[in-house]
């Protein structure tokens, strides 16, 4: 039996030439391309002149189906059959996306998001976070809006995280990280980039008493107050024409600390806004609060 020659002519003009036997089919030389270029058989498409050709065809009925028997027979002659191959594009419907966690050694776990290419069934690994419980009580949040985008040429796999497991008053961010097939196999195209997201601004609340006017004599002006942190971890206001003064516990926890303090004017009233981080026997956390001040008989108060 003669084989038969083939010519393929990929589409950045490289060539790739084999000998075949006359029987084989398409499939099988797309077979031989997955082996020798790493390509999957589903991102190869072959054309003989402008015509896509299945893969059940056999090589000699690509450009001589009447003289197929004759090539089988080795009578005729022997110019090669010639193809072009078109490589395909992933798509984003071709992957699988989950998230997991395993043990990561030493009372550690590890948390990961994984991406498996379904035609082939090779996956990467990303891990997100290793957490352990010396870190505190605070676990890992499941990610969100997990998802395979096309960008231009790439392939981006995109997520959110609250990363809460070490910043409760994050806001969190969207993070993403190509892909790519090579060799065959499914692999990380480059580094994980990240974004934070912008936590929505929540109109300011007004004092719960604020539907009542306050007296001339008991509003107040943010340029009369001033605030510490006492011993205790409290906040104190001062009010300086008084000289009164007025203490608020931000949190019950053991220990405290505030960040983002500021005063702004609401109406007759003097707003207080803080964010108030805390920890206690290995928990910790954090919140927003808002403090309103008035005068009340000459001295400073909370409304």
């Amino acid at each position: 039996m003669a084989f038969v020659a083939v010519e393929i002519t990929s589409m950045s003009g490289d060539v790739i030439r084999m000998s075949v036997e006359p029987d084989s089919t398409l499939g099988e030389l797309k077979a031989r391309l997955e082996t020798d270029l790493g390509l999957p058989r589903q991102y190869q498409k072959l054309l003989a002149g402008s015509q896509e050709v299945q893969d059940t065809t056999a090589v000699v009925d690509v450009t001589n189906p009447a003289g197929a028997n004759a090539c089988r027979e080795g009578t005729v002659g022997r110019s090669p059959v010639l193809l072009t191959l078109v490589q395909l594009r992933m798509q984003p419907e071709d992957f699988k996306l989950s998230q997991t966690d395993r043990d990561g050694g030493c009372g550690a776990t590890d948390y990961l998001v994984v991406v498996t290419h379904i035609p082939t069934g090779t996956f990467c690994e990303h891990e997100y976070c290793c957490y352990h419980p010396m870190a505190g009580s605070v676990k890992p949040d499941p990610l969100t809006g997990l998802r395979v985008d096309a960008a231009g040429r790439e392939l981006i796999v995109q997520w959110e995280w609250s990363e809460n497991s070490y910043d409760m008053a994050s806001a969190g961010s969207i993070f993403r990280r190509p892909i790519s097939m090579q060799n065959g196999r499914l692999v990380w195209a480059g580094s994980c980039t990240s974004e934070r997201r912008v936590r929505a601004t929540n109109a300011r609340p007004p004092p719960e008493c604020g539907a009542r006017p306050l007296p001339f004599n008991d509003e107040i002006v943010v340029q009369e107050l001033t605030y510490h942190v006492n011993d205790e971890d409290e906040l104190v206001f001062k009010h300086g024409p008084s000289g009164s003064t007025v203490e608020y516990s931000g949190s019950a926890a053991e220990f405290k600390s505030y960040q983002k303090a500021a005063f702004t004017q609401a109406g007759g009233y003097v707003r207080f806004e803080c964010l108030v981080r805390w920890s206690e026997s290995g928990q910790k956390g954090a919140s927003f609060c808002n403090v309103f001040l008035r005068m009340r008989d000459g001295r400073l108060a909370l409304a």
